[in-house]
């Protein structure tokens, strides 16, 4: 199978990439045959590029003795073929990063949507830690919380706008000290790494809940601190294999809201908040990892 100037096999960067601009000569000079570029063979951008199931048959079809496959988007067992696959994928989209930087710095490039997919992140950092943090965050967010509150959202729920774009320079000082220090050290992120997309603050009573979502075209990761303990409502729930899209059995962990406490979670990972009648407080931030 030829190799286009990616340094992939045509096929797979088809997979990974969708098109480059030197795609079709690469065609040329390999004879590798391409699907019919439409919506079944080939996925949107913003759900993560490359061919569908239905374009890697086609390719298939096309190209007898080619063993190009779907992108490992699921929970694997190491050392499985599976988990060789997206290292390798990793490793070489890896290089692409640094050898194409203006992808490598937008989120929403062929490149950095196809690593979601491929869910690269999971090879160097966790899908769920939590964390104990200092009094001292809790009370500076609790006065804050206070002022901030705005804007009512579902029933029961009040959540700020994004604060990221809150004209207070001791609150945005606070986050780019005290909580990147905190995210960095307890969760092993260096901080150049970590770019915020939002911040809000969420005050959940009268039943107020969330309902079951992911963060995964957004940011890469969620982090939050519970301001206030909550005795027996207020649950958030996560479920540890939803980003396995083939699973039909999903493991869950609930965490009760206790003030101090922090979380930090993948964005892959489809979470909810549980009904709360106790007046659950949250202080809550969307990142990116730069690279």
């Amino acid at each position: 199978m030829s190799r286009n100037d990616f340094g992939l096999r045509f096929g797979e960067q088809a997979q990974y990439f969708g098109n480059v601009p030197d795609g079709r000569t690469a065609m040329k000079r390999g004879g590798d045959v391409m699907p019919k570029r439409n919506k079944k063979n080939f996925r949107p951008t913003k759900k993560g590029a490359g061919m569908t199931r239905a374009g890697v048959a086609a390719y298939r079809r096309a190209n007898p003795g080619s063993k190009l496959k779907t992108a490992v988007t699921g929970k694997v067992k190491p050392g499985s073929k599976a988990a060789k696959r997206r290292k390798s994928f990793c490793a070489r989209s890896a290089g692409q990063m640094k050898k194409f930087p203006k992808a490598a710095a937008n989120p929403n490039s062929r490149l950095r949507q196809a690593r979601r997919r491929w869910k690269c992140w999971v090879l160097n950092y966790p899908l769920l830690k939590t964390a104990k943090v200092d009094e001292f965050l809790t009370d500076f967010l609790n006065k804050k919380f206070n002022h901030y509150i705005k804007t009512v959202g579902t029933k029961g729920q009040k959540t700020t706008p994004n604060l990221l774009l809150w004209p207070d320079k001791e609150y945005q000082n606070f986050l780019n000290n005290e909580i990147l220090n905190l995210i960095s050290k307890e969760f092993s992120i260096k901080k150049e790494k970590i770019k915020y997309v939002w911040t809000h603050m969420l005050e959940y009573k009268h039943g107020g809940k969330l309902e079951a979502h992911n963060h995964m075209h957004n940011e890469d990761f969620v982090f939050f601190i519970y301001l206030n303990s909550c005795k027996s409502s207020g649950e958030t729930v996560f479920y540890l294999n939803s980003f396995n899209e083939e699973s039909q059995k999903r493991t869950k962990i609930s965490v009760l809201p206790t003030k101090n406490l922090s979380v930090c979670f993948s964005a892959l990972l489809t979470h909810e908040g549980c009904e709360s009648y106790e007046g659950k407080k949250v202080f809550v931030v969307g990142f990116r990892l730069l690279w």
